[in-house]
């Protein structure tokens, strides 16, 4: 018998594991040479694989994201928190998405966002706007929406 949050979202026990490869396809290794030898060896010519802090934005610069439902993540400051906007307009006055006080250096919206270019920025509690990123989502987008943890939690106990 299974678990009634798998019943409903079948896909849920695998989201680890899509989330971990989707990370390594989007941030990995890359290297101004070839990487790969004909023996298979593997050279990496980078000072930096991937930073141990995170250092950008993401998604950022109008990409295309590959799942409809995509988290948003950025820097992180010591014993911050964080503020986050999402809009399909640069002004942030359409179909816009606020969370406040956000402990963590990421944010999903968990919904389903409509095809077009969104807008997002994020601020440390209580400072200035960072610089505005976009994303986009295409009517090609996969659609990947996560439960939030409140509706997890629901089926768990």
């Amino acid at each position: 018998m299974s678990h009634p949050i798998l019943r409903e979202w079948p896909s849920l026990s695998i989201i680890g594991i899509v989330i971990g490869v989707i990370t390594m396809i989007n941030l990995g290794c890359t290297s101004t040479h070839e990487s790969i030898n004909d023996t298979g060896e593997i050279t990496v010519d980078n000072e930096m694989i991937y930073p141990k802090f995170r250092i950008w934005t993401a998604p950022a610069n109008g990409e295309e994201v590959p799942f409809n439902g995509a988290s948003l993540q950025w820097p992180s400051e010591k014993k911050a928190t964080y503020d986050v906007q999402i809009s399909t307009s640069k002004k942030f006055d359409q179909l816009l998405i606020e969370k406040s006080a956000i402990p963590f250096t990421i944010f999903n919206p968990h919904k389903k966002m409509e095809v077009g270019t969104w807008y997002w920025q994020y601020r440390v509690s209580g400072k200035e706007w960072n610089p505005i990123d976009s994303y986009l989502i295409t009517s090609s987008t996969r659609n990947f929406v996560t439960p939030s943890i409140d509706k997890m939690l629901k089926y768990l106990y």
